[in-house]
């Protein structure tokens, strides 16, 4: 009875220390995501729904006309340019960072003098000929939602605070949002618990703190022990080749 409580025990762990190791190690990428931006994944290895085809999921999200014509056309793969028919599409992403994540273009404006600019999840970005040039807003940490322009003024929204800025757009000004009037400070119960379980709740110290918790199960030498362990009666297979 010990052989077979032994036997079953270990490969049921081994089952379940896949999954064990995928959620320590998504929970980080989770908990960092600007650091994890410029990595992706072929979406050819995900299930079907999150396929793109026929401009689906999001793919393009709005339109801003040049003024030769031709359309630039955005959305959560970044900036493609095509004709008044929508016939042919090229890729116009140059200039853009890196990574998908860094691609998810919420909006594109002109401005008074005819710059073009646009706001991607984390900067935001003037058209210089056919590239984008990077204009970093200093002291934002936040996640960028929108983009929009008041004469030669450009507005950016933030998830907390509005930055406005002047030609040569060099210098932005940080403008807290008001509360509301009758303004009841209340989150949702989801909102709550993945700010705590995130550790976001705390700041970059709660966050750090939960990164602890996977990081000791990934080093624990338990882990470690059962990755080089061999079986020693009915042949014997490194952890490492039965992950595989």
């Amino acid at each position: 009875m010990k052989n077979f409580w032994k036997k079953y025990h270990k490969w049921v762990g081994l089952f379940f220390s896949f999954f064990i190791l995928m959620f320590c190690f998504s929970g980080i990428v989770l908990n960092h995501r600007t650091l994890f931006s410029k990595a992706e994944v072929s979406r050819n290895w995900m299930p079907e729904s999150y396929h793109y085809k026929n401009w689906n999921n999001g793919i393009i999200k709005g339109t801003l006309r040049l003024p030769d014509g031709k359309i630039l056309a955005y959305g959560n793969a970044g900036v493609w340019k095509t004709d008044s028919c929508f016939a042919t599409f090229a890729d116009f992403n140059r200039g853009l960072a890196e990574g998908i994540d860094n691609r998810k273009i919420s909006n594109i404006v002109r401005v008074a003098n005819n710059d073009i600019w646009c706001a991607g999840l984390y900067s935001i970005y003037l058209l210089n000929h056919d590239s984008w040039k990077e204009y970093p807003i200093s002291g934002n940490d936040e996640r960028i939602s929108d983009i929009t322009q008041r004469g030669d003024t450009l507005v950016i929204l933030t998830r907390s605070y509005l930055y406005t800025s002047v030609s040569p757009y060099d210098e932005f000004r940080k403008t807290e949002l008001k509360t509301p009037e009758n303004y009841s400070p209340k989150t949702s119960l989801f909102r709550t618990i993945w700010l705590l379980h995130s550790g976001e709740l705390f700041g970059t110290p709660g966050k750090l703190a939960v990164d602890l918790h996977p990081s000791s199960l990934i080093h624990s030498p338990e882990t470690q022990k059962k990755a080089s362990c061999q079986d020693t009666g009915k042949g014997s297979e490194n952890f490492t080749e039965l992950a595989q």
